[in-house]
């Protein structure tokens, strides 16, 4: 997965390791969740648009951009608090990926087919450093995530040179990583 934009070596620079019996359980119990849910039929639609799933820590410097509005992806936005658990799902197993900040939201990878998207907005509360938990599951249900942590300066513990991103930066950090992620993809 990448962390700011750099390509993140597992087991060098934050410890997270590929083991072979945890990606084979969790391949499992997704299997089994979305069985439960009659959604282990569909198929992958890279064309799909992705959720942005609203949440309370997104801060109101990056809410106010409207990012996702002309995307190089198409955005639903989405919140998943209106409906119930079975909508919820219904609406994530279609999507061609997720976007949020770190937190709750990302529970929903279980339901996303394998190959699906994860745009993971870190915003610091103790330290300017990414949560990765959702990007060490992601890698067992065999999606493409990156972790991108916004820091910047005036913001509770942010980086003296970083600065607000724009809508631009936004939709760049997007594009690389559409265009980063491809020759993976292409090797399913």
């Amino acid at each position: 997965f990448y962390y700011n934009l750099r390509p993140v070596i597992y087991t060098q620079r934050y410890d997270i390791f590929y083991d072979k019996i945890t990606a084979q359980w969790l391949q499992s119990f997704r299997l089994s969740l979305q069985r439960s849910f009659n959604i282990s039929q569909l198929v992958f639609n890279q064309s799909a648009p992705w959720l942005y799933l609203e949440h309370h820590r997104m801060p109101e410097w990056i809410e106010s951009t409207n990012w996702w509005i002309d995307a190089p992806v198409k955005f639903v936005r989405r919140d998943q608090a209106k409906y119930s658990m079975a909508e919820q799902i219904a609406a994530v197993s279609t999507a061609g990926g997720l976007a949020s900040v770190e937190g709750a939201a990302f529970a929903h990878q279980l339901f996303l087919r394998p190959s699906a998207y994860l745009f993971i907005f870190h915003i610091a509360r103790a330290k300017c450093e990414p949560e990765l938990w959702h990007t060490a599951v992601a890698q067992y249900l065999q999606l493409v995530a990156i972790a991108w942590s916004l820091c910047p300066r005036g913001t509770q513990f942010g980086r003296s040179k970083e600065e607000k991103p724009t809508t631009q930066t936004v939709h760049t950090v997007l594009k690389f990583f559409l265009n980063a992620s491809e020759p993976a993809r292409q090797q399913q």
